[in-house]
C-alpha cells in the first residue's frame, strides 16, 4: 500500500471490530419502539425538510408560490362557479340557499391559503 498522499506516511491499521466486542453490542431500547407510527410520520417530515432545504433553499418562492397559485386559482374558479350558480338560480327563481353549503367557504378559505402561501414566498426569498 502506498503512502498518504496527504501526510506523506503510511496510514494507521484499522482494528477489526467483531459482534463479540463489548463495546459493539447497543443496549436495549428503554421507551417505545422505533417502527412506530409517530417515527414514521417524524422520519417523513424530517425528509420532507431536508428535500425542501436542498431543492428550494435558495428560492422557496417558487414551491410556495407555486402551491399558492394552485390554491388561488381553484378558489377562484370555485367561487365564480358558485356565483354564476347563484345568479342562474335567482333568475329562475329557486332559492340556492348557498349560505347552509360549504362550497363558499371552502372556496374563500382556498384563496386565502393561496394569498398567505404566496406571500409567504415572497418573504423567504
Amino acid at each position: 500500500m502506498p503512502p498518504n498522499r496527504c501526510c506523506g506516511r503510511w496510514p494507521k491499521p484499522v482494528r477489526n471490530l467483531t459482534s463479540t466486542d463489548p463495546g459493539s453490542r447497543p443496549s436495549p431500547r428503554k421507551f417505545g419502539d422505533r417502527n412506530t407510527a409517530s417515527a414514521v410520520h417524524q422520519s417523513f417530515l424530517d425528509l420532507l425538510t431536508v428535500k425542501f432545504l436542498t431543492g428550494f433553499g435558495q428560492r422557496p418562492q417558487h414551491l410556495l408560490g407555486g402551491i399558492g397559485l394552485v390554491c388561488f386559482f381553484l378558489g377562484c374558479v370555485g367561487i365564480t362557479y358558485l356565483t354564476g350558480y347563484w345568479i342562474v338560480e335567482t333568475i329562475r327563481g329557486i332559492d340556492p340557499k348557498l349560505q347552509r353549503a360549504s362550497g363558499p367557504d371552502l372556496h374563500s378559505r382556498a384563496i386565502l391559503l393561496g394569498a398567505q402561501l404566496m406571500s409567504i414566498g415572497f418573504l423567504a426569498s
